[in-house]
């Protein structure tokens, strides 16, 4: 019996991102080896064109205006068919963290820019803000304007325009840097993660910021990563949901499909008890992540509430895919399989935008200054 499931925020935007997911994922044969031309892939060239990098960035500052289940939408829709496209990075997080600068004009010309896919705004703050971490690891900027440290995975799986980051001022306060990508390029590293992604490490000790790069100091710049660490993590939230089903719906598939003893592998007992294991965590991961994407568009919920939903959705994307994987006949499968590019995905990503250890970390810490 085939299955068929239900988007989470369907529409237009479902529709459309689906079909093109679609197209593009029948001429992937394994994940990407080589970095991409520096206009960009074609699927992310036809992205730009779509203006997805605008969607949830205010009409004022010259995006769409659309909602947050706008974008999780197109999130989930590429979560399906495993695109490692960064479009929760740059459609998602800059927006949430640029969003309260827009009344400078520098900044709302760059928006404009990423908006139109004119720009594309890289931002490296899951490691170079360390919102997550107990000891932040930022690099530094000395009295003199000069960077000191480094940049640690630069997602380059698309080119990026500028880098958007936090250095340690001199003064000790965080300051958010907004800069031109190439320069800070000319010392990268560069290497491809196990899921296809291109990314880089960057040594940026020497440099100097141009004048108008740092945008904010102090707490309005620990505010704006909370709100980009939030937008980050709800939505990696929505494209594991997004790879969830489709595992479920590419397993339920297979074992209707495929025949051992003269039998369909359906018919045995062990496996069905395994995939509807996976369905009741990919259920329960629907109606949670639905109902908090619903209420953060509507107002912002508190980042515990979001870093929890995280840590659940990490365990459920390492459950479903590692079970995708035995069900599909574990070490047979190749990365020329939807279903496996799936699981390496969902296995991979659940180290994205908060692991599972950071939010614990946090959300640890949280508790006890409470309780303090």
């Amino acid at each position: 019996m085939a299955y068929t499931p239900t988007p989470l925020f369907a529409g237009d935007l479902h529709d459309n991102a689906t079909r093109l997911a679609a197209q593009l994922a029948q001429h992937t044969r394994g994940f990407p080896t080589v970095a991409p031309p520096p206009e960009g892939s074609e699927g992310w060239r036809q992205m730009l064109a779509l203006g997805w990098q605008g969607v949830w960035i205010a009409e004022a500052d010259g995006g769409f205006g659309a909602s947050l289940t706008d974008l999780a939408a197109i999130v989930e829709a590429l979560g399906s068919h495993a695109l490692t496209a960064p479009l929760i990075a740059r459609a998602g997080v800059v927006p949430a963290v640029l969003g309260p600068f827009a009344a400078q004009p520098a900044v709302r010309a760059l928006l404009e820019a990423h908006a139109s896919g004119e720009a594309s705004i890289a931002p490296v703050l899951s490691t170079s803000g360390a919102l997550l971490t107990t000891a932040p690891v930022r690099p530094t900027r000395n009295a003199q304007g000069q960077l000191q440290g480094a940049l640690r995975t630069v997602d380059l799986t698309e080119p990026a325009s500028h880098l958007l980051f936090v250095v340690q001022g001199a003064d000790g306060q965080a300051e958010l840097v907004l800069s031109e990508a190439a320069p800070l390029l000319a010392q990268a590293r560069h290497y491809s993660s196990n899921d296809g992604r291109r990314c880089a490490d960057l040594d940026v000790g020497g440099l100097s910021l141009p004048d108008g790069a740092v945008l904010a100091r102090g707490e309005t710049v620990e505010r704006a990563l909370a709100a980009g660490q939030a937008a980050g993590s709800l939505l990696a939230c929505v494209e594991a949901v997004g790879m969830a089903a489709s595992l479920v719906t590419q397993t339920i598939d297979y074992l209707n499909t495929r025949v051992q003893f003269g039998v369909a592998l359906s018919t045995f007992q062990a496996l069905r008890h395994r995939l509807v294991e996976m369905y009741v965590a990919y259920e329960n991961s629907y109606g949670l992540i639905r109902h908090l994407v619903t209420a953060h568009s509507a107002a912002p919920q508190p980042l515990a509430d979001i870093l929890t939903a995280r840590l659940y959705l990490n365990q459920v994307s390492r459950q479903v895919g590692e079970s995708a994987i035995q069900l599909h006949g574990g070490m047979g499968m190749t990365t020329e399989t939807l279903a496996s590019r799936l699981a390496v995905r969902a296995i991979s990503t659940a180290f994205d935008q908060g692991d599972s250890a950071q939010c614990l970390d946090w959300l640890c810490a949280q508790t006890l200054a409470q309780a303090a």
